[in-house]
């Protein structure tokens, strides 16, 4: 089975939706993006730590947004559109006090290189 690799593209904005009605909602998240594939550490037992590469050099800071308390999409434009292959989104807090914090779709608007 062959797996696409990443393409470069222009990241736009980003749009988020949130349908639930009993679960507490995504509030303040930041997108970082990157060209090159993030390199994970080795553990002790040779397996891949990814979580380490999330700190590492590399990624751009591309937004800081604010969340509406809001069921539906929502559309967070980028200051600068960027060109990246790769992307971190970091969910830094959120609305409400229940147990879960259901999102339901994660989109990002742009265009690809070839277009």
């Amino acid at each position: 089975m062959h797996t696409p690799r990443p393409q470069l593209g222009r990241v736009d904005a980003i749009e988020m939706t949130m349908k639930e009605m009993y679960s507490s909602r995504v509030k303040h998240f930041t997108v970082h993006g990157r060209q090159s594939h993030p390199q994970p550490r080795r553990a002790a037992d040779g397996s891949a730590d990814y979580a380490s590469a999330f700190g590492s050099d590399g990624w751009r800071l591309l937004g800081d947004f604010t969340a509406a308390n809001s069921k539906g999409t929502q559309r967070f434009p980028l200051p600068e559109p960027e060109r990246v292959r790769y992307l971190l989104v970091q969910f830094d807090s959120h609305y409400g006090n229940e147990d879960v914090c259901a999102l339901n779709q994660l989109r990002v608007m742009g265009v690809t290189a070839a277009q």
